[in-house]
């Protein structure tokens, strides 16, 4: 827990110190402490609407242009949509935020179809409020996936790890 709000508070902080136009002292700053706090390495890249960091435990990409994880499971959908932060770690942790046009039906569908047809077993499905919350099992894996309205969008959120 340490360790995700230090990471957050360098991503919040690099947000408003790019803004000043520091980024490479801002970027070197942000390594030095994810590095001292981690105990390893650590690559931070910043441009005008993005962070990227790398450490030796995974990575984690906030804002324009985010792709998905090199490593993503084949098995878990991905709807049409922006991606607005992705992350992986080494011990098979993902998640996902994506916005969407599509509605919170169509979405919901969408999953529980995709889930079934890659072989998941779901666990889970509440719907409160025109909001989704799915859960789903396959293997040694389970995965959870959120959908919800939020100013007119369409937010999609999908997190996967290891049981």
């Amino acid at each position: 827990m340490k360790k995700l709000f230090i990471i957050s508070f360098c991503l919040l902080l690099s947000l408003t110190l790019s803004a000043c136009g520091k980024k490479t002292a801002t970027e070197k700053s942000m390594e030095k402490q994810i590095e001292n706090s981690m105990g390893g390495n650590a690559d931070v890249d910043l441009d005008d609407d993005s962070v990227k960091i790398k450490t030796d435990e995974g990575t984690m990409q906030v804002g324009a242009g985010t792709e998905l994880p090199e490593d993503w499971p084949d098995d878990i959908y991905i709807a049409e949509g922006a991606i607005t932060s992705a992350s992986s770690h080494e011990n098979g942790i993902f998640n996902v935020s994506i916005e969407s046009t599509k509605s919170v039906t169509e979405l919901q569908e969408e999953y529980e179809n995709k889930l079934e047809e890659e072989g998941w077993n779901t666990t889970m499905s509440f719907v409160i409020e025109n909001n989704v919350m799915l859960g789903a099992e396959k293997d040694d894996r389970s995965v959870s996936i959120t959908i919800g309205e939020d100013n007119g969008k369409t937010l999609i959120v999908i997190g996967t790890s290891k049981n």
